[in-house]
């Protein structure tokens, strides 16, 4: 191997990927610019602007130290999300998530918090997987459990808390 087969691997990883644009289908060499290019892509015909944003740029992401409410649940698929709140005279104002899952239950993390933030302990539990996929623009049909998956923890965490909004 010379100097520029190494620094190529090192650098600029060759990788492959299908090709499905043409009748049949090849393996296509790509830098790692071009796969991360071609990832996005995919990425961004598969999902809606909201869903995208969401999974691109949560803001909600991350643990909360001393939780009012928590809860944490393994979905069908293998992903895990973990909701912590916090309450205060009944409503929710601060919501944080943790996910080890794909780029649909970041999203769907994401928005659910968003979407209950402001909102009473009542309100907050009334939040449907149907509503929140329509917060989203809708996911992959494959991927629409994520959002089932984020309300289940939602509410898990929310019956954490008693009646004074404090964890049991």
């Amino acid at each position: 191997m010379d100097d520029n087969d190494r620094s190529r691997s090192v650098s600029q990883p060759i990788t492959f990927i299908e090709d499905t644009s043409f009748d049949e289908q090849r393996m296509v060499p790509l830098s790692r610019t071009e796969l991360e290019q071609e990832i996005a892509r995919r990425t961004a015909k598969r999902f809606s602007t909201m869903a995208l944003r969401a999974a691109l740029f949560p803001e909600h992401l991350g643990t909360m130290e001393q939780p009012d409410g928590y809860a944490r649940t393994h979905g069908e698929c293998g992903d895990l999300i973990t909701f912590y709140l916090r309450i205060e005279d009944g409503r929710v104002p601060l919501v944080a998530f943790t996910t080890d899952g794909c780029d649909a239950t970041i999203a769907a993390g994401e928005m659910l918090a968003t979407m209950v933030t402001g909102m009473s302990l009542e309100e907050a539990q009334q939040v449907t997987a149907d509503h929140l996929l329509a917060a989203l623009d809708g996911l992959p049909p494959n991927h629409a459990h994520c959002a089932a998956l984020a309300v289940k923890t939602l509410d898990e965490a929310i019956a954490s808390c008693k009646g004074d909004g404090k964890r049991n």
